[in-house]
């Protein structure tokens, strides 16, 4: 995900038309049809509410005809990374981290994800925090760091045809080029080695990217690293890995991919996929997709699959039917293909299981953010998710003809199974303003009797199977009512948590207790890093990652830091004895540093707080948010390796404490609140022998 800026503040909103209660009547087929027509009203109306009477309601008639077999459906799924938004996953409670991984990725459960895109750790931050490298230092390979490829295995665990994909978007220093370059050898190597741990956990990895969000068109070195990394995949043994090209975004460029493979026919025969960033516009755009004549013709050759590679636009809280979130992502994955032929497509990001005050909080399927209390919620945007996962599955086909735009407002997509087994139209009225009629014309094959799934937008109701219709001559009719999501299926098995939603803990605040302790994926629990790598080294919490990582972000921090608690903390010490490394290794002189009241709403570049250091020449400086220049005050004490570091927060007043001896105190215009954390100066292997909040 880039650093942009997106408003996730609902703006007032009004349901609009009359909301009645859902009918469940027989329906004459034939009435139905003329109905369609405009000739007489239906005799009776599945999911009818209280609305104008029949006559006055606009008439869509889909046709689905099952010898019209379109493009293959690829899946829905989402991206964990880009970056630390899952990180707090795998420290909650077992049931209720099973519980969540159930609603993201098993079958007929929640959102049942058929892609599950991974961040490749790199050490520097991609949005909300930075993710481990697997390969600190060339050939020094450890696959039990980080949490990326447990978070596959679990998916892989609940679904086995689940399709897994990697990308980075920083890189650990020593696979720098020049200027700042991720396009190297090196790289490609390091993308080997990634995929040699996943192959050691027993992981298929399906699709593979190159760097996210710095493809530059018609630049012959990137087409040539995406050459030569197919080249390597099938010398290494992955030749069923298949490339995605370019994970760009930007309206005047996102489609320059094609158009380069056009040109360059050794770039076209290493991709596989075409897969481009946020193409699915808002209200000011008509709803509607940008789309590419080049990349459509790729596609219609059978030589390229076309996917959203990243829908970022998707706050989960966001109420109004015309902006961004559970409408806009009921839009998107319609237009995706009537706009442009998307027929995949990756929702970002997967959870919000990261601390407060982060630049892209309010996001994700599920909010998993307490891992002390258990508490989770499943946001709306799963169950638009599930509308289309829970009915259709990869393999299947998109009906020709069957689909559009409603005659009201809104849009219909159909999925055939093989076989003509099964059928499932998703239709979205999300921007519409008043209730309408779609009436089904079914030939060729295809199976008649119907089940009818809704889920309110704006509303309650969430993946609630309202009626059941069975087709008399091959044609029904229903009303459909603004702000909803609805699909028509032939499919059985669908479920709102198997019919049983599990009961989910109350909401705690953080504990203003902590001491550093290792989890899951030997990193200490509850701490989440922002930028660098802090992994537990044998029993120390230790920063590993080693040189300044290749940057994603223009603007990231020159130094690592993590964070942990909450934005109401008022009063609390957090306090580290460090050790830092020789002064004969690495460059620069090393240090550590404490953080109080942290709030990174900003970007990672710009965070609020304060910075109590010292280095190992002795110097200790307090400083006021990211910027180390910006002194409030300085001074030394003894030079040392060993330091004990402690600061304390108490209304208005910060004490910073080097060895039990108080060397500053301040007074601030107003009281300092926020979170804690931990920091490194320099990227070396600084050493915290002991890490707690009291």
């Amino acid at each position: 995900m880039r650093l942009r800026s997106i408003g996730t503040d609902a703006k007032d909103a009004r349901r609009r038309g009359a909301r009645g209660n859902v009918l469940r009547t027989k329906l004459l087929g034939l009435a139905a049809l003329l109905a369609a027509s405009g000739a007489i009203a239906p005799a009776a109306v599945f999911g009818a509410r209280a609305a104008p009477p029949p006559g006055n309601l606009p008439v869509t008639v889909a046709r689905l005809d099952g010898t019209r077999s379109g493009p293959a459906f690829q899946g829905i799924g989402a991206i964990s990374g880009g970056g630390g938004n899952s990180r707090y996953l795998i420290d909650y409670p077992a049931r209720e981290r099973s519980t969540v991984l159930d609603y993201l990725f098993k079958p007929h459960y929640g959102a049942s994800l058929q892609l599950l895109k991974l961040e490749i750790g790199g050490n520097g931050n991609s949005s909300d925090g930075s993710e481990p490298s697997v390969e600190q230092v060339r050939g020094r390979i450890d696959c039990s760091v980080g949490y990326e490829l447990w978070l596959a295995e679990q998916a892989v665990k609940r679904n086995p045809h689940i399709a897994l994909y990697g990308l980075q978007w920083s890189a650990p220093s020593w696979v720098r080029g020049t200027g700042n370059s991720l396009w190297t050898a090196a790289d490609i190597q390091y993308l080997l080695d990634w995929l040699g741990c996943a192959h050691h956990l027993g992981l298929h990895i399906s699709y593979i990217g190159g760097w996210n969000e710095h493809y530059v068109p018609g630049s012959r070195v990137i087409e040539a690293w995406y050459v030569a990394l197919r080249r390597a995949l099938d010398a290494h043994g992955y030749r069923q890995v298949k490339i995605v090209a370019a994970d760009n975004y930007g309206t005047s460029t996102v489609w320059s991919v094609a158009d380069d493979m056009t040109r360059n026919p050794a770039f076209a025969r290493a991709v596989a996929v075409i897969g481009v960033h946020d193409i699915c516009g808002l209200e000011s755009h008509g709803f509607h997709c940008a789309s590419s004549a080049r990349a459509r013709a790729w596609a219609a050759g059978g030589h390229k699959v076309l996917w959203q590679s990243e829908l970022g636009r998707t706050p989960r809280a966001n109420t109004s039917p015309l902006e961004e979130g559970p409408s806009g992502l009921a839009r998107s994955l319609n237009n995706g293909y009537l706009d442009a032929g998307i027929t995949g497509t990756l929702v970002w990001p997967l959870v919000e299981a990261m601390p407060p005050d982060l630049p892209f909080s309010g996001r994700g399927l599920v909010a998993a953010d307490q891992p002390w209390s258990g508490n989770y919620q499943v946001s709306a945007l799963t169950w638009v998710v599930a509308q289309t996962t829970q009915f259709a599955a990869p393999g299947w086909r998109v009906l020709r003809g069957a689909d559009g735009e409603l005659q009201g407002t809104g849009t219909y997509v159909t999925y055939m199974a093989p076989n003509r087994s099964a059928w499932s139209t998703v239709v979205e009225t999300s921007a519409a303003s008043s209730p309408q009629r779609i009436t089904f014309d079914v030939r060729g094959g295809l199976p008649a009797r119907v089940h009818v799934w809704l889920t309110e937008l704006i509303g309650p109701r969430k993946l609630v199977d309202v009626a059941t219709v069975e087709a008399r001559h091959g044609t029904f009719s229903f009303r459909v009512a603004p702000h909803d999501l609805y699909t028509f299926t032939t499919t059985t098995g669908a479920s709102k948590a198997n019919g049983h939603v599990p009961a989910v803990p109350r909401s705690k605040p953080a504990p203003a207790r902590f001491a550093a302790r290792p989890d899951g994926a030997g990193m200490a629990a509850y701490l989440a890093p922002m930028e660098g790598s802090f992994q537990f080294v044998g029993r120390t919490l230790t920063q590993t990652a080693i040189g300044v990582p290749v940057a994603w972000s223009s603007c990231d921090v020159a130094y690592p830091y993590a964070v942990l608690g909450s934005s109401s903390w008022r009063r609390f010490t957090v306090a580290a004895s460090v050790e830092l490394p020789d002064l004969r290794t690495g460059i620069g002189r090393p240090g550590a540093f404490l953080i109080a009241g942290f709030d990174g709403r900003g970007t990672p570049c710009d965070f609020s707080g304060y910075i109590f250091s010292v280095d190992s020449s002795g110097r200790w400086k307090v400083t006021r948010g990211a910027d180390l220049t910006a002194v409030l005050k300085s001074g030394r004490v003894v030079a040392s390796r060993r330091y004990a570091l402690s600061l304390a927060v108490s209304g208005r007043e910060l004490t910073g404490s080097i060895d039990g001896r108080r060397v500053v105190s301040l007074a601030r215009s107003s009281p300092v609140g926020g979170l804690a954390g931990v920091g490194s100066l320099t990227y070396q292997p600084v050493r915290y022998t002991s890490l707690t909040v009291r």
